[in-house]
């Protein structure tokens, strides 16, 4: 998977793309996609790639619901991202959130790559991804880099959950573990905490009626 960098053109393009191309891509996404990003050329996303040795920097989640496309996540309100409102309180926040994608991609100047699911999800599956959502909607973002050093590096002894703020990865992984998708600490997995954007360049399903596809870039 390459390190790519969005051109200025490509920010400006991508920037102000009508409803119609935006819709010809939102098609192409289901419940149980997985979106990756690689972010700008500055201090904080080199620093992330580098202590997480990652070319990817930011995971979304990504879920049909009310027949919009959003995308779940935990960010910082330092983000690109800053200005799109959550679903459910209706204004920007820190930490856990649920974005309509369009906003997202419209306004990111960030590359973004999708795995896409071989079908999509139960409605029993999406529930529970909304439910996961509603339930830690409140925890901030996670801003300790040692936390995701420690979680590169899996040298913690206590495999155990600890939930009360995420990182993006943190996030996704807890959110499979809760939906049934991954396996949990509590049935021989990993912990959460234990998983950085790298994990999920491969990461595959523990319920084999689920594949995800190799990274693809998603252009217009």
């Amino acid at each position: 998977m390459d390190n790519i960098i969005l051109t200025k053109e490509e920010i400006i393009k991508f920037n102000n793309l009508s409803d119609e191309e935006i819709e010809k891509i939102e098609k192409q996404l289901k419940s149980g996609d997985l979106i990756l990003s690689i972010g700008e050329d500055n201090t904080q996303e080199r620093l992330v790639k580098t202590i997480s040795n990652s070319p990817i920097t930011h995971l979304y989640s990504v879920l049909e619901y009310e027949n919009t496309i959003y995308l779940l996540e935990s960010n910082s309100l330092n983000a690109t991202t800053k200005k799109i409102p959550d679903y459910f309180y209706g204004f920007k926040k820190d930490g856990v959130r649920m974005c309509k994608f369009r906003d997202v991609f419209r306004i990111s100047n960030t590359a973004m790559f999708l795995r896409s699911i071989n079908q999509e999800l139960t409605e029993d599956h999406k529930k529970l991804m909304f439910e996961f959502y509603k339930l830690h909607i409140k925890k901030r973002f996670e801003t300790n880099l040692f936390e995701l050093w420690n979680a590169e590096k899996k040298i913690n002894i206590f495999n155990k959950k600890s939930l009360h703020k995420f990182f993006c990865s943190e996030y996704v992984a807890e959110e499979k573990q809760f939906v049934g998708l991954m396996k949990g600490p509590e049935n021989g997995g990993r912990a959460s905490k234990f998983y950085t954007p790298k994990d999920f360049i491969d990461w595959q399903p523990d319920d084999k009626r689920y594949t995800l596809s190799k990274p693809i870039q998603i252009k217009p």
